[in-house]
């Protein structure tokens, strides 16, 4: 146990089992595993357990080292290798499930799990936002979601064209209805090392995983604080003296814009008429706050300082007199609508004989930085990804819906225990004869050998299916109409006794793709409710999965002889920021015209847009037909006979190769129950399929018309491609 010996009692008795997918469950990924196996309380082991079996002991742990002795943690995983005669017969991992103490005999109750569970435990309850992706924190503007366009699939994120409910007309998208969608291969990398573990992987290299990514479903609004949001700050010119020497009150209104550090809508005006100052005019309708800031001195006190609107007074503080040292006044003008064309002004209604002088520090900002109420994005408003992240899926149950939709194996590397090597089962297999194991003469013939047809051990039916999910379109539109989850693919068996159905539910919902064809031959996921009026509710919906299409082009009609139909980035207030005759596709199909690659499992019934055929090209044609057309095809049976297996039969133990025996070829399911310290048979079961064994080496070969199998060191087994 991490690199130090246990002592074992001379009588021990267990058996291990080794196996990575039960045919019978092909929705539930193996990993080896042992019955319990009891160790003495040696002073030895003792040591190594940290004194666990005594109650008052405690100890610190630490991460970093190694789980052993001192540093024990009974709920972290040990690393374990069992040796018989030198040879290793398994490695993985020691689980401490209990210590009995009876007077001075202890004894300690541990098995051993395979790597697969090892990462598994890493990862423990962890979330997907527990995650660290400050990395890609960035700043929401066109700029960057057009750069999101053109990046690498598969690093980083992306800005697909998505309907959260915020588009009222399918033409005008608010620049606050984008949401970065991260790669899942960022996942990946990033789960595997926060777990301190690697992985080879070749299909994760292939461009369809690469342009896999996760559009955010979180219920997040883009808000930023006035200060974020601050559009207009203006600051007086120089410093200016008004002197009241005779006649009556007087209002002098205030000259602004000598010095101007922002004004994003062009609010100032300075007027070539200085009696009346400097307007505010709004440029657009606005919801805002202001903040007038006056430093003067005024020789009298009895005048007013005033803010109006379109002329009318809305706010006015009365000064006191400060002549002697320059003194600060605000008013606040609370936040609210303003239409385009209102005017403000400020000035200073001054009594006669008196004098007052405005000095530059005097402003006038929009939003107040007073105000605390959250202010809309127009762009340039931070994007934590932290906050777009789901809270509520687990790592571990990511990593294994992406191991089910693509039908993935995860083994161990043999020289590295912390790098895991993962390959689709079509990629698995080595069907090739001259790398079969002759298991022929380790037959026991003396002892009963089952032989059963695939038919009773497999179910009637096969769903495979995404998980459900509450928007518009997958509720109201699909699931209410056909009883049935968006993509989902029934697979019945011809089989007339067993009745069972087997299902493999995804952790993901399926996103539906709509089509406005009064607006544009745009097709794009729409990911919201609606309620009893028909408008349009965001909310937050189950996590999803998406395929990058790239920039599509945007046309009028179908014929695409109509011209271009644009479509715009707005502000808050419907302003175009951008337009554009090209969009940023995404969808489960890979493109909505000419797919080749789909991630639903089968052809959907209804979809809401215009595609002259919809292929099968999903999940399940691509890595589950071949796995599941063996093991209920009639003339599939799994034959279980007794083996005696040595340990070095056990440590070269590989269920990538064939078995041969009686110059009849299997694949290995499981060995069950093997036991280390004797000589007896162990009951393994093997499964016969109507897959041809190769007996030359292939290279490439012809599928079909659809694409060819593949064959290689890398990948020896085969896979279509479309």
């Amino acid at each position: 146990m991490e690199g130090e010996l246990l002592d074992l009692t001379e009588d021990i008795d267990t058996d291990f089992t080794y196996s990575i997918q039960d045919i019978r469950e092909p929705d539930k990924r193996r990993t080896d595993f042992s019955k319990t196996i009891d160790l003495p309380g040696t002073p030895k082991n003792n040591a190594l357990f940290a004194q666990i079996f005594d109650i008052n002991v405690e100890n610190e742990y630490n991460p970093a080292l190694p789980n052993i002795g001192y540093n024990f943690n009974p709920n972290k995983a040990a690393k374990v290798i069992v040796l018989v005669d030198g040879i290793q017969v398994f490695r993985g991992v020691l689980r401490l499930l209990k210590v009995t103490r009876n007077k001075d005999l202890i004894t300690y109750e541990t098995n051993v799990l395979g790597r697969l569970s090892d990462i598994l435990f890493a990862l423990g309850d962890s979330k997907l936002s527990d995650l660290d992706f400050s990395d890609l924190d960035h700043t929401l503007d066109v700029g960057t979601i057009e750069a999101s366009w053109y990046g690498t699939p598969g690093t980083g994120y992306v800005y697909p064209l998505i309907d959260y409910g915020m588009s009222v007309d399918g033409v005008n998208f608010p620049i606050t209805g984008f949401r970065p969608a991260v790669y899942v291969l960022e996942y990946i990398n990033r789960i595997f090392a926060n777990a301190g573990f690697t992985y080879k992987c070749n299909f994760f290299a292939q461009p369809y995983f690469r342009g896999l990514h996760i559009p955010c479903t979180e219920k997040k609004e883009y808000n930023q604080t006035a200060t974020q949001a601050r559009f207009l700050e203006c600051y007086s010119r120089e410093r200016y003296t008004v002197n009241r020497r005779t006649g009556q009150w007087r209002e002098v209104y205030n000259w602004w814009g000598g010095t101007v550090v922002k004004d994003k809508y062009g609010f100032i005006e300075v007027t070539d008429d200085e009696s009346r100052g400097t307007k505010i005019i709004i440029t657009r309708n606005i919801t805002t706050s202001f903040q007038f800031s006056m430093w003067f001195i005024v020789k009298n006190e009895g005048c007013y300082m005033n803010i109006r609107k379109n002329g009318q007074v809305i706010a006015s503080k009365k000064l006191g007199s400060y002549h002697v040292v320059h003194h600060q006044e605000i008013i606040e003008i609370p936040k609210q609508d303003w239409v385009a064309g209102d005017v403000l002004t400020m000035s200073m209604d001054m009594s006669p004989r008196n004098v007052s002088t405005i000095f530059p520090e005097s402003s006038v900002i929009a939003p107040s930085p007073t105000d605390d109420s959250p202010y809309p994005v127009d762009d340039g408003a931070p994007v934590m990804m932290h906050d777009l992240i789901s809270s509520s899926v687990a790592q571990k149950d990511f990593f294994k819906s992406i191991i089910l939709m693509h039908n993935l194996y995860v083994f161990t590397d043999e020289n590295d225990d912390k790098n895991l090597i993962i390959t689709p089962e079509t990629w698995f297999y080595d069907n090739y004869a001259g790398n079969a194991v002759d298991w022929t003469s380790k037959v026991d013939y003396s002892q009963e050998i089952e032989v059963t047809p695939m038919g009773q051990l497999t179910s009637k039916e096969f769903i495979f299916t995404y998980k459900k999910d509450t928007d518009y379109y997958n509720d109201d539109r699909y699931f209410k109409k056909y009883n049935e989850v968006f993509g989902q693919k029934k697979f019945v068996a011809e089989n007339e006794f067993e009745k069972d159905q087997n299902k493999v539910e995804l952790i993901f919902s399926p996103t539906i793709s709509v089509q406005i064809p009064e607006v544009s031959q745009r097709v794009i996921p729409h990911i919201y409710k609606v309620n009893a009026d028909g408008v349009k509710q965001i909310d937050t919906f189950n996590i999803r999965i998406l395929q990058w299409g790239g920039l599509k082009r945007s046309y009028i009609s179908i014929d695409q002889n109509r011209g271009y139909a644009t479509w715009k980035i707005v502000d808050s207030s419907g302003v175009a920021m951008a337009s554009y005759i090209d969009y940023p596709y995404a969808g489960m199909l890979d493109d909505p015209i000419t797919p080749s690659r789909d991630l639903c499992f089968g052809p959907p019934i209804e979809i809401f847009f215009a595609l002259n055929t919809y292929s099968d090209l999903g999940l399940f044609r691509f890595y589950w037909e071949p796995f599941i057309n063996e093991i209920t095809n009639k003339d599939s049976k799994l034959w279980k006979p007794f083996i005696l297996l040595t340990p070095s039969d056990i440590n070269q133990l590989d269920f990538k190769r064939l078995v041969k025996i009686d110059n009849t070829y299997f694949r290995l399911n499981k060995v069950e129950n093997y036991k280390p310290m004797g000589q007896q048979t162990t009951p393994v079961e093997l499964f016969k399929s109507n897959v041809s064994v190769e007996v030359v080496r292939p290279g490439f070969l012809k599928w079909s018309d659809d694409g060819y199998l593949l064959h290689s060191d890398e990948s020896p087994a085969r896979i279509p491609y479309a």
